[in-house]
């Protein structure tokens, strides 16, 4: 017999040689891509506890407020829980006092329940009316309202747009000898059809920042056209300039994206605060779902004005007043 191997042993060899292979690069190809898939929220097998938390802290790293030091203390304290526990709803607690640790106070974390309590609130809120700005004008002084914007509907944005636009240029049309921005109440929201209203009365150009831990990204403004960095958020092209002045009315009740429509004029000529200290929430968060439906709301970015000035934290007029509109008109008039 020969001592060769025999073609149909020969062809069985090479056939298990390429299956190992194969099945090695398909292994190979899982280890590299696993992590990239979980990171997008895409689990081929549930991740362990210490997965789980792992993935969490990818996003408290992105807090605004953490530092090296409190970055590591968070790290070591979240992965020493996470290898005891039992299930990932118990490492709920350590994860919601990291966000507040590396994020600040508009940082949280919500369970599943509750995140989808919310979700809830906001489709019902949703299904209501939307409200939109209201432009008036009293005594050669126009007054425009400017309400929070829940709805990230297109069709909301463009009525909540055009509402204001067509009342901004009524006004004009009928010599208005100043403007008041009105967003006392304005909790925030979706910023950009907010921007978008109040474009006409800002002027062209780096109008707000959003100051990360490594980077800021700038927001202009031009001919109506509202920017991230160069892609385009909010467009309601105008012809609409003025050079009159502003004043902006804010109070305690002015917060997150509110505060940021208001800091979008700070450092303009012809402007000016007046009111009550904000609420303290000029911040950009970034919602991440965990594996379990609970989700991280971090604080990522803190809101910068034209002059590079960041805030974060309650934005103080310039003039602190009882009756802010009437305090407002009597500096326009007297311009």
């Amino acid at each position: 017999m020969s001592a060769h191997t025999s073609t149909p042993a020969r062809r069985r060899l090479w056939i298990a040689v390429a299956f190992t292979a194969a099945l090695a690069a398909v292994i190979g190809g899982f280890v590299i891509v696993q992590p990239r898939l979980e990171r997008a929220g895409i689990f081929l097998v549930p991740p362990t506890p210490t997965r789980y938390a792992e993935l969490a802290l990818e996003r408290l790293d992105e807090g605004i407020v953490g530092t090296e030091k409190t970055r590591a203390e968070v790290r070591e304290r979240v992965l020493a829980e996470a290898a005891d526990a039992p299930d990932f709803a118990s490492l709920h607690p350590v994860l919601a006092e990291a966000a507040k640790t590396l994020g600040g106070d508009h940082s949280s974390l919500l369970t599943g329940a509750d995140a989808a309590t919310v979700a809830d609130t906001t489709r019902a809120d949703a299904a209501g009316p939307v409200p939109t700005p209201t432009v008036t004008t009293q005594s050669g002084v126009t007054t425009i309202v400017v309400p929070a914007r829940d709805s990230v509907s297109t069709a909301d944005a463009e009525a909540y747009i055009a509402a204001a636009r067509d009342g901004l240029e009524k006004a004009r049309s009928q010599t208005t000898a100043g403007w008041i921005v009105d967003l006392r109440g304005n909790g925030g929201g979706n910023l950009w059809p907010m921007l978008g209203a109040l474009a006409p009365l800002l002027a062209d150009g780096h109008v707000l920042s959003f100051a990360y831990v490594d980077h800021a990204d700038e927001v202009t403004v031009d001919g109506g056209t509202v920017r991230l960095r160069d892609a385009v958020q909010a467009s309601a092209p105008t012809t609409f300039t003025t050079d009159l002045p502003v004043a902006v009315l804010i109070d305690g009740g002015t917060g997150s994206s509110g505060e940021a429509a208001a800091i979008s004029f700070i450092g303009q000529p012809g402007t000016r605060l007046f009111g009550a200290p904000s609420y303290g929430f000029s911040t950009a968060n970034q919602a991440t779902s965990l594996y379990d439906g609970a989700v991280l709301n971090m604080t990522v970015a803190v809101d910068a004005d034209r002059t590079g000035t960041r805030y974060g934290v309650p934005i103080e007029p310039d003039e602190q007043s009882g009756d802010p509109a009437s305090a407002a008109a009597a500096w326009l008039m007297g311009r």
